[in-house]
Parts: C-alpha cells; structure tokens; sequence
C-alpha cells in the first residue's frame, strides 16, 4: 500500500455517529456541488440531494433506528460512510 491508497479524511467529515437526529456533514474538495444519497442497509433509497456548501446538516430524527450507508459524490471524489442512528 502506498501514500495515494489512504483516503484522505480531512476532505470528508461527517459527525456524531452515532446519531439521534442530526448529522453534520463537512466536504473540503474543492468541488463547488455535491451529491449526497442515503440508503438503507436493504440499498433503498432513503434521501437523495444535491449539496451546494461545505457545511450542512441532515436531519435523520424520523428515521428508525438502524444502519445507513452515505453517498458523497462530486467530480473530485467519492465517499461512502456508514451511519448509524439511534
């Protein structure tokens, strides 16, 4: 494994996790927009949406306890994270 295999976290953060019902979600790429998609453990879509900012929030408060997968994409870069919501 060399230097370029290691993902570069400090472009993607995403916190608390777990989380009861907000995730803040913080992209430093230099990409000016984003895709961000939700899915369940099962691959159903739960939230798709188009991220214009390096900071926002996502609020998952009405969605049940369970194991998430997120999506960030742009044209610099895509991440996938696990989310858990309590």
């Amino acid at each position: 494994m060399n230097t370029n295999d290691i993902p570069d976290l400090t472009k993607f953060r995403v916190y608390p996790l777990p989380a009861n019902d907000l995730i803040h979600i913080e992209i430093n790429d230099g990409a000016p927009v984003h895709s961000m998609q939700l899915q369940d453990i099962n691959g159903k879509m739960i939230i798709d949406n188009i991220i214009t900012t390096s900071k926002t929030m996502l609020d998952i408060g009405k969605l049940p306890g369970g194991i998430y997968l997120m999506k960030i994409s742009s044209c610099n870069d895509t991440r996938v994270c696990k989310i858990i919501k309590l």
